[in-house]
């Protein structure tokens, strides 16, 4: 189906669902906004330029094995913007993100499969400053869920007090992993939010983070 086909169906899926579900589309008499207005308007901008992108940048070509054979773990912090800060283009690395930019068991288990099915050698791992997960504590995190949907939780949500010991953590446990090869090489690097460089993390005790 073509891009512009896909957002007119989703469009009359969307003028379906509101004739059958109109409470999910009218405000309340509080005033409050519709239920599900941001979902709407990004789907829509989604599609818009999914249809722009797939008429003048979109490249079939691209290999899936990563061009630089690198791998680049980060924060899922809407500030980093992986590809712009290490100038990476499409089809040079893969990206993997997450809470934090912590090497979790499901990071690895995405290492292993790059590595050994697409020739990977090589991770960076980039933390940034003013991180959430290193305000917050997993407490938190279980709070907010209580107080959010009424239910309690023992996860565990991988939050810090030290970005020196957090990233000190996800490098041994990269080179801990018996299914990466011995010579996998890894670093770790900070994003600063407030100026865009990447720097090596601060001495301990020395984190202006």
């Amino acid at each position: 189906m073509a891009a512009d086909d896909c957002f007119a169906s989703v469009q009359r899926g969307l003028v379906t669902l509101q004739r059958q579900r109109p409470c999910l589309f009218k405000a309340s008499t509080k005033r409050q906004a519709p239920a599900f207005p941001h979902i709407v308007t990004n789907l829509e901008r989604i599609l818009e330029a999914n249809s722009r992108y797939a008429v003048r940048d979109h490249s079939p070509d691209l290999p899936s094995t990563p061009f630089r054979h690198l791998v680049v773990i980060t924060c899922m912090d809407c500030r980093v913007d992986p590809y712009a800060t290490l100038g990476l283009r499409p089809g040079e690395a893969h990206i993997l993100r997450n809470a934090g930019g912590i090497v979790t068991k499901d990071t690895l288990r995405s290492m292993i499969v790059s590595h050994n099915l697409l020739g990977t050698q090589e991770a960076v791992i980039i933390m940034h400053t003013d991180c959430g997960m290193r305000t917050h504590r997993d407490r938190d995190i279980r709070e907010r869920i209580r107080t959010n949907h009424g239910r309690t939780t023992r996860a565990k949500f991988e939050c810090f007090e030290s970005m020196e010991d957090a990233l000190a953590r996800s490098i041994a446990a990269i080179k801990g992993c018996k299914e990466l090869s011995p010579n996998f090489a890894v670093a770790g690097l900070v994003f600063d939010v407030s100026d865009g460089r990447l720097r090596p993390l601060a001495p301990s005790g020395a984190e202006h983070l």
